[in-house]
């Protein structure tokens, strides 16, 4: 990593180096990660982000690990590990806002304490919010694209953006 890139990074998040990878992953599989990095909120992962791709650094996001396979030749870049970021907001009537670290099962038994329906279908799919979103989890005849009304992500050139569902796909 730029020694540059490192600084930055360093200033607003710990930073480890020669990680692991297959601690991370549900198949336990993967050499080490150069860095790895695990941002608790928005702010934090949208600077790092920035810098990451400000310097043109190589970055991977991981979630769960849950359908992930690391080689076992490791990984040159950044791990951006984003479990611990991990966040639901409850909007009226009926609307939620939840990071991506969120574990989807987790967030249907919230949701169900809450009266709300919709989610039901999703209950048992392994991992967090963030890769069911990209991968558009889905069982029983229900997806996400089904509920999902806008994701708000980060375009490296563009930074941060808001997509409704119909970019989504």
């Amino acid at each position: 990593m730029n020694f540059e890139a490192y600084k930055k990074i360093s200033s607003i998040i710990e930073i480890e180096k020669n990680i692991p990878m297959h601690e991370f992953t549900g198949f336990q599989t993967g050499g080490v990660a150069d860095y790895y990095v695990a941002p608790t909120n928005r702010n934090t992962l949208v600077g790092l982000l920035e810098i990451l791709s400000e310097y043109e650094e190589e970055y991977f996001l991981l979630g769960n690990g849950t359908n992930v396979i690391c080689s076992d030749d490791g990984y040159r870049g950044t791990v951006v590990h984003t479990t611990n970021f991990k966040t639901v907001d409850f909007y009226e009537p009926n609307t939620i806002s939840v990071s991506s670290g969120y574990s989807i099962n987790r967030l249907c038994r919230i949701v169900m304490r809450k009266g709300l329906s919709g989610l039901e279908f999703a209950y048992g799919i392994p991992g967090t919010l963030g890769g069911a979103v990209f991968m558009n989890a889905g069982a029983y005849g229900g997806e996400l694209s089904d509920i999902v009304q806008s994701v708000t992500a980060f375009d490296k050139s563009r930074g941060v953006v808001e997509l409704d569902s119909q970019k989504c796909e």
